[in-house]
């Protein structure tokens, strides 16, 4: 897919300035990583003085903020059309696989996911909306499946959903502490085993 195709398109200089900052962000973090990125570097990766992504993003958590959505957002929309069509599980299966290929996101995703459980966290918000809507996707995703024949109607979609975004949220965190754990593998085992009970 073109990246250029999905740009928003920039109503000031200034709205073209926060979305090359965000870009450029998801860049550095993709090499260097969350926890290893400091504002410097992403106004290295821009070549623009430190002041004018600050001037942009006041706070280093709203710039995060606005990665992670930019780049979930990206993500979703990504998998939701490679999966079109072919049911929830599938679906899944390529976001798991998306996953596997921009580790960093996932990273991202679960480390501060763990964090935003505290609501007093910046992120707080963000995240339980973010996680409802998520397994909202599932839950409706399970309910088309029964009515198109992709899944047996007597399942229950709201059970099923939050067994399913159990597993995917645990072998995720497994991946992240388990160096040669495949994710994928480890994924895809799961829903062959779940859907054989169907």
């Amino acid at each position: 897919m073109n990246d250029t195709l999905e740009q928003p398109q920039a109503t000031s200089p200034s709205v073209q300035l926060r979305i090359d900052i965000v870009e450029a962000t998801i860049v550095v973090f993709t090499n260097r990583g969350y926890r290893a990125t400091t504002v410097e570097d992403v106004a290295d990766q821009m070549q623009i003085p430190v002041e004018d992504v600050e001037r942009e993003f006041p706070t280093w958590p709203g710039l995060v903020l606005a990665v992670i959505d930019r780049w979930n957002r990206r993500r979703l929309e990504r998998v939701v059309a490679v999966a079109h069509g072919r049911g929830t599980i599938q679906m899944l299966r390529t976001l798991v696989a998306y996953n596997v290929a921009e580790p960093a996101l996932m990273r991202l995703l679960v480390s501060l996911a763990n964090e935003a459980a505290d609501p007093t966290h910046p992120a707080a918000k963000y995240f339980r909306e973010r996680y409802q809507d998520f397994h909202t996707m599932i839950q409706q995703g399970l309910r088309e499946d029964i009515a198109n024949g992709l899944a047996p109607d007597d399942i229950e979609p709201a059970a099923v959903a939050e067994q399913i975004v159990a597993l995917y949220e645990g072998l995720q965190l497994q991946a992240m502490l388990r160096p040669r754990f495949d994710l994928g593998a480890a994924f895809n085992r799961a829903m062959d085993y779940f859907t054989d009970s169907w």
